[in-house]
């Protein structure tokens, strides 16, 4: 892909290099031949200046100015990164320069054009490590230029004894470059030595595990809240209990913000959960759970919160002003009989429900919670919840294919409507 024909090419250097975006040079090859160029434009007007009247000097002086002033402000216009401005051409020469990236997306995500790359070195993904490229979607100029990327050599090994199964969604070789590009997310049986190479496994059931060179286990991910477990920020299993806990605390967190009193629960009983969603007061609801978009595990294995029940518990007031519906196929389907619908209540005017879609199969799972806590943010500050999700998912667009967003794209969270009386 040759990146740099995304970027806007102002009129002038149009008019100086026709026809640009089919041309195969890189940036800095650009630069060079608009200076070229202008040289040569330079000595046509003072050969011309020299022999012309008053009016074609006149000419001769705007058009070589103007030439010039486009090409300054092509050299100027940059973003900020790593504590300096680069220009359009250095963004750009970064990006075509950069060694080990693998484009997992190239979408307009809510008026952005959005390119994400993961870092690779000999068939190791390198954990923590990322490009982000925005470009306004109308201009294709430079929104946002985000880079980590470390610097690091990896003995190339062969998988060993695991292989992709049935039973499996991924298997695929990570390093983590340091202790502290583990976040939040992954968790090890015992001290290791970094850089640390692993294989990854992601199961179907929303599980993730580490496995080293001879295939012993030794560590975890997050698991995803897959349609085969079910719970609420709550029950998971006898081993981990609650691994959602710190999304529930982070989503009451900015509930706080917006409404007058909250509760937050793990392994809420199903009863507890219908005498929240049928009272009126309860605007804003939450869920992070094993299930679908029909049923959840509640306090314990077996033990389920349905979309019946939701339809039930909301006979007698308004649509929730905002539901997350956190299981991994919660919003897979959004029609009649769904959490999406019953929330709702059919409606899409000041009515919103945010969740996941085949989340047990995201890439981007790893990071739901920083997305989620960005979108939040972006809510907070005004923006529609439309434009929080679609920040948000830009912001972190691995996640993009594994989130849903369903409901009124004007409202914000100032924009509550009191209860009918």
């Amino acid at each position: 892909m040759q990146i740099y024909h995304q970027v806007n090419i102002p009129f002038f250097e149009k008019f100086f290099w026709s026809n640009p975006r089919k041309k195969e040079q890189t940036t800095a090859n650009y630069q060079k031949i608009l200076y070229i160029k202008g040289f040569l434009l330079s000595v046509w007007g003072i050969k011309l200046f020299m022999n012309e009247k008053l009016t074609q000097k006149i000419i001769v002086v705007l058009v070589v100015s103007s030439f010039f002033i486009s090409l300054l402000s092509f050299e100027t216009l940059g973003v900020t990164y790593d504590g300096k401005t680069l220009s359009i051409p250095s963004v750009l020469h970064e990006i075509r320069e950069t060694d080990g990236r693998h484009l997992l997306v190239d979408k307009v995500i809510g008026g952005l054009h959005v390119m994400f790359w993961e870092h690779y070195v000999n068939g190791f993904q390198v954990k923590n490590d990322s490009m982000l490229l925005q470009l306004n979607a109308e201009n294709n100029e430079i929104v946002r230029f985000q880079k980590t990327w470390t610097n690091i050599e990896v003995t190339p090994w062969d998988q060993g004894l695991i292989e992709k199964t049935n039973s499996s969604i991924w298997v695929k070789k990570v390093v983590f470059p340091d202790e502290n590009d583990c976040g939040f997310f992954y968790s090890f049986h015992e001290k290791q030595v970094y850089p640390l190479e692993a294989l990854e496994v992601r199961f179907n059931n929303g599980s993730t595990f580490l496995y080293n060179k001879q295939g012993v286990k030794i560590g975890h991910g997050i698991p995803a809240p897959a349609s085969n477990g079910f719970s609420m920020s709550g029950f998971n299993s006898d081993e981990w209990p609650d691994p959602w806990l710190n999304f529930r605390l982070n989503a009451d967190q900015w509930f706080k913000k917006w409404c007058d009193d909250t509760y937050s629960i793990s392994l809420p009983t199903p009863s507890t959960i219908s005498s929240y969603v049928s009272d009126s007061n309860t605007r804003f609801f939450y869920e992070l759970a094993h299930g679908d978009e029909h049923v959840f595990q509640a306090d314990s294995e077996g033990s389920y919160y349905r979309s019946t029940d939701v339809k039930n518990d909301m006979a007698g007031r308004n649509p929730m002003f905002f539901a997350f519906i956190g299981s991994c196929h919660g919003m897979t389907t959004t029609g009649p009989g769904t959490f999406s619908y019953e929330f709702r209540k059919g409606e899409k005017v000041n009515t919103v429900t945010v969740g996941y879609d085949h989340m047990e199969e995201c890439p981007g799972w790893d990071v739901a919670l920083p997305w989620q806590d960005y979108m939040f943010e972006k809510m907070d500050e005004g923006y529609t919840l439309k434009e929080a999700f679609d920040l948000a998912t830009a912001a972190y667009p691995s996640i993009e294919p594994a989130v849903v967003f369903v409901g009124d794209q004007n409202v914000t969270i100032y924009d509550i409507k009191p209860e009918k009386p």
